[in-house]
């Protein structure tokens, strides 16, 4: 079948990528059924962005493992993420597979099915490898979704309630709006600041990660306690602060846990449970204020929730040795042991 045709990565020019593939076919076309058809290879499909491997990745380059490999070149390094579409084949493997698989018709008779599915094949296998759910047997990626979900349950509810909370701590509306403001200006210097700093070689970014998720549940769980505007507004900077780290640093983690290759699949996945928990979390705490009449619970169960979400991120990293251990062989050899018996039967043999 065509899809058993892998991608692959390649350490060439876009234009050399281009001559390998078709060589002297270029032009030519092939057409098969409409259940089963491929697409011809066009030379624009070997420079769409979202082609890249890296193309959701918000950290330095200079700290990827492809970039080191490419001996820093940025050519090289450019046709080394690059990947080129499972389904685009060469004319020669289209005749070779037609012989078996597929009935070759005439170009007049293809028809198009539905014309809202006429989307860029760049968007369509993008979406596809974001949507690959085979990437939850990891269980080291497991445990990251299961981690933002609960992080992202409390992540929006400062957001939501905070500016309520404070009118009915006697603020006035205009300044309780600011608060808003506040979480916005030091979230933009918080991920400038942690972008500097997990691009140092020797930081850890999920370790940064999960000591900000952590204090970002006690600023959350500290709200409550503010009754005061001035107090309202530590708590606002704090959390504006320490939060931006938690959304800053998703892709760069991701390379860092499972490599360039699975950040498309793992992004997308990760951004699917993320969203679901933020529909549901500020709506839970809402029900939560209706029930009790207080702004009080709702906080309380944010934090927690976030400081929940930072201690599983704090077993990442068991889990992901537990895993390398699992991956590696069984069995291994004992040198030591080879070379006595190797020697014993050498003795052996000589008397």
């Amino acid at each position: 079948m065509l899809s058993n045709y892998p991608s692959r990565n390649n350490n060439c020019s876009v234009e050399e990528v281009w001559v390998k593939v078709n060589g002297s076919q270029v032009g030519s076309t092939l057409t098969v059924t409409d259940r089963q058809q491929p697409r011809v290879t066009e030379k624009k499909d070997f420079a769409r962005p979202m082609y890249r491997k890296d193309i959701f990745y918000s950290g330095s380059i200079r700290n990827l493992p492809e970039y080191t490999n490419s001996q820093r070149d940025m050519a090289t390094y450019r046709a080394s993420v690059m990947s080129i579409p499972k389904s685009t084949v060469t004319v020669q493997q289209l005749q070779s597979e037609a012989a078996f698989s597929y009935q070759v018709v005439d170009p007049d008779e293809r028809k198009i099915v539905c014309w809202c599915l006429a989307l860029p094949r760049s968007m369509t296998d993008t979406v596809s490898a974001m949507l690959d759910f085979s990437l939850l047997k990891d269980p080291v990626f497991l445990l990251i979704c299961i981690s933002n979900i609960f992080g992202m349950l409390g992540f929006f509810v400062p957001f939501m309630y905070v500016t309520d909370f404070a009118i009915i701590k006697s603020v006035e509306p205009d300044k309780a709006a600011f608060l808003l403001s506040v979480i916005g200006i030091t979230n933009t210097i918080g991920r400038l600041f942690f972008g500097w700093l997990t691009d140092r070689p020797s930081v850890d970014s999920l370790m940064v990660n999960n000591i900000c998720l952590t204090i970002s549940g006690v600023c959350i769980l500290m709200i409550p306690f503010a009754n005061n505007y001035s107090a309202l507004v530590a708590a606002c900077v704090c959390f504006g602060f320490f939060v931006s780290a938690y959304v800053s640093l998703t892709s760069i983690i991701l390379v860092d846990l499972l490599g360039l290759d699975k950040l498309t699949n793992a992004f997308g996945l990760l951004l699917l449970f993320r969203g679901g928990a933020s529909i549901i979390g500020p709506p839970l705490a809402g029900a939560l204020f209706d029930a009790t009449g207080s702004y009080d619970l709702p906080f309380f169960m944010a934090g927690a929730l976030t400081v929940f979400s930072g201690f599983l991120s704090f077993l990442i990293p068991c889990m992901k040795q537990c895993a390398d251990k699992r991956a590696r062989p069984k069995f291994s050899i004992d040198m030591d042991g080879c070379e006595d018996a190797i020697s014993n039967n050498a003795n052996e043999t000589t008397l």
